[in-house]
C-alpha cells in the first residue's frame, strides 16, 4: 500500500488513476480515509477513474462522494460517475438520470438513457422522446442509438413508432441499430428495405466524365 500511495501523485494521469484503483483494491477501508486528504485531481480522467472506483466501494462510504462528483467543470467524468452512481443503487438514481437526459454533452445523454432503459422509471418514456429531439441536431450517433435502446425496454408501444422514423436517420449507423431492434418491436416488418436508400448524395454525378474517363490516373478521397 505505501508503494501505491506513492505514486497517486505521480506526474503521469495514467499512473496516478491506476493507483486509485490499485489502492482501493488493497485496503478498501484505508483507501477512503487517504483520499478524504486529496485535493481533486486536475486531469478529467483521473477523475473519471476515481468515479469508477468509487462505484465499487460499499454505498455507505461512497455514495455522497459520488453523487458530488455529478458537479464536476469539466462534463466528460458525469457518464464515469453515472454508471458509479447506478452500480451503488443509488436511491434517486431514476430522477438524476432523468435530468441528465437534457445535458449538452451527448456521452452524458447517451449513458443516463441506457440507465433509464435499465430502471425503467415512471415518466421515463416522455422524458426519452423530448431527450430524442434533442439528440437529432448531434453530429454523433450515441445518443441517439441509447435514447432508441432505452425506449425499446420499455416495449413496443413506446417504442416503435420513434424506431420506425428512426430508418431514415441522417447517419446508416442509426438506421442499422433502428432495423435490429425492429426485429423483436415488430418482427414482421421489413426494417432492411425501409431503411435504404443510404443517406447523402455524391459530390459529383457517378456518370461524370471525370469519373468515367479521366485525365489522370484517379484518386479516391474518403471523407470521415
Amino acid at each position: 500500500l505505501p508503494v501505491v500511495q506513492d505514486v497517486l501523485s505521480d506526474p503521469w494521469p495514467a499512473m496516478r488513476a491506476a493507483a486509485l484503483h490499485a489502492a482501493a483494491a488493497i485496503d478498501a477501508e484505508n483507501f477512503v480515509l487517504v483520499l478524504s486528504g486529496m485535493e481533486p485531481d486536475s486531469q478529467w480522467t483521473v477523475r473519471s477513474a476515481l468515479a469508477d472506483v468509487l462505484g465499487t466501494l460499499p454505498p455507505n462510504v461512497a455514495l455522497e462522494r459520488t453523487r458530488s462528483m455529478l458537479r464536476d467543470e469539466d462534463r466528460r467524468v458525469v457518464p464515469s460517475v453515472l454508471n458509479a452512481l447506478a452500480r451503488l443503487k443509488a436511491p434517486d438514481m431514476a430522477n438524476v438520470a432523468l435530468s441528465q437526459l437534457k445535458e449538452p454533452d451527448f456521452v452524458v445523454r447517451a449513458t443516463a438513457a441506457r440507465i433509464v432503459g435499465e430502471l425503467k422509471p415512471q415518466g421515463g418514456v416522455e422524458a426519452l422522446h423530448e431527450a430524442l429531439k434533442l439528440a437529432g441536431a448531434d453530429a454523433a450517433i450515441d445518443a441517439r442509438a441509447a435514447i432508441l435502446s432505452a425506449l425499446a425496454e420499455y416495449g413496443a408501444a413506446a417504442a416503435t413508432a420513434d424506431v420506425k422514423n428512426a430508418l431514415s436517420d441522417k447517419d446508416w449507423a442509426v438506421r442499422v441499430h433502428a432495423a435490429t431492434l425492429l426485429r423483436k418491436l415488430e418482427p414482421g416488418f421489413d426494417a432492411p428495405s425501409a431503411m435504404r436508400p443510404a443517406p447523402g448524395e455524391p459530390r459529383v454525378p457517378y456518370d461524370t466524365t471525370e469519373l468515367i474517363r479521366p485525365t489522370f490516373s484517379p484518386h479516391v478521397f474518403i471523407e470521415t
